[in-house]
């Protein structure tokens, strides 16, 4: 792992472990809790203020301009991704990190993700130094009847680790930096849900 990478992961397993910044701006997350459509919203906020506080440029929702893949897009007609979050370097304006967050009621929502992530880090012209893919176990579906189904990475994995096909055909390689999947822990209290935990669940070094 490159030392930038490995910064940028050390930094966030303290805040994953420790959730300082999490308890001191977003206490409600911690209780009451927030309704399940605002997971997604104050789980990035607190995610780009974490970036900000630790001195990059830490933003939501950032396109990613298709440098990387034009060709290809202009061929197929599809468009360039927007990561959940982006973390870049203040001075230099490089990015650094991507991130992407999901409420998953399969493991196939977070194969979406998981391409959606390797897209955005082949538009980029210049490559960040980590891919996080952020998930949680979302109610939904026949899991309301059934019980939650327990989401497999494997598959996620796999996509990081060998690459895709598109709808399209293009192929999506895997990418040279390293990538971390992140299980939020989202416990139900009544009607909200509070962040519980925030575990590292699997870690992928390139070949």
């Amino acid at each position: 792992m490159d030392a930038i990478a490995q910064h940028l992961l050390d930094q966030l397993k303290t805040e994953f472990e420790n959730q300082v910044v999490l308890r001191e701006y977003f206490p409600i997350l911690k209780n009451p809790g927030v309704l399940s459509g605002e997971v997604h919203s104050y789980v990035l906020t607190h995610l780009a203020l974490l970036g900000n506080l630790l001195g990059y440029m830490a933003v939501v929702a950032c396109p990613i301009s298709n440098v990387g893949r034009r060709e290809a897009l202009n061929r197929s007609g599809q468009q360039a991704k927007w990561p959940d979050s982006v973390w870049s370097d203040r001075t230099t304006g490089d990015y650094l990190a991507f991130f992407e967050f999901e409420g998953c009621t399969s493991s196939a929502d977070l194969v979406n993700k998981a391409q959606s992530l390797l897209e955005a880090y082949h538009d980029a012209e210049v490559k960040p130094h980590l891919l996080v893919l952020m998930y949680w176990q979302k109610p939904g579906g026949d899991q309301h009847r059934r019980g939650f189904r327990k989401i497999r990475i494997d598959p996620a994995t796999a996509i990081f680790r060998n690459g895709f096909r598109d709808e399209k055909g293009y192929f999506v390689g895997p990418p040279t930096c390293e990538t971390v999947i992140v299980k939020v822990g989202m416990a139900k209290r009544e009607e909200r849900f509070w962040l519980a935990d925030m575990l590292i669940v699997g870690e992928l070094v390139p070949a």
